[in-house]
């Protein structure tokens, strides 16, 4: 069995098979379409909000669950290291941004093959907010 030195890695299956848990995140302007108000009533609810960067500001889909009359999913999962096309996608930036970030010793990015960049899971996680909560210890219904 492999012992996984990712304190977020999920082990599957008893093998080297690892998967990784991704908190969904959403703009502030997607977090306001969703409950139907506007996004200065966003910021003046009690959300937990991300700041990768200065001018992005990110909202987990597990704060946002509590307002919703449907909850979604609140993480992703990917039995790999993420490209940076999935990269930009979980961070809801550009490539440009992935690169800036690297530069500022905040990301990592794997360059073993020259057509493919993989980004190390433990920091992206980290910008994203850690790891996802387990879901017997926060209940996602408001009463």
């Amino acid at each position: 069995m492999v012992i996984s030195s990712c304190p977020v890695c999920r082990i599957s299956g008893g093998m080297a098979h690892i998967t990784h848990r991704y908190p969904r995140t959403h703009r502030v302007n997607e977090a306001a379409r969703l409950l139907n108000m506007s996004e200065r009533n966003i910021y003046n609810l009690r959300l937990k909000k991300l700041h990768p960067s200065k001018r992005l500001t990110l909202i987990t889909t597990h704060s946002l669950n509590r307002y919703l009359t449907e909850p979604l999913a609140d993480h992703i999962t990917l039995d790999h290291k993420p490209t940076l096309r999935e990269a930009c996608q979980l961070l809801h930036c550009t490539r440009s941004h992935i690169y800036a970030l690297e530069t500022q010793g905040r990301l990592s990015l794997d360059r073993t093959n020259p057509k493919l960049i993989r980004v190390d899971p433990t920091p992206l996680i980290t910008l994203l907010g850690g790891p996802v909560p387990h879901p017997t210890l926060h209940s996602h219904t408001l009463n």
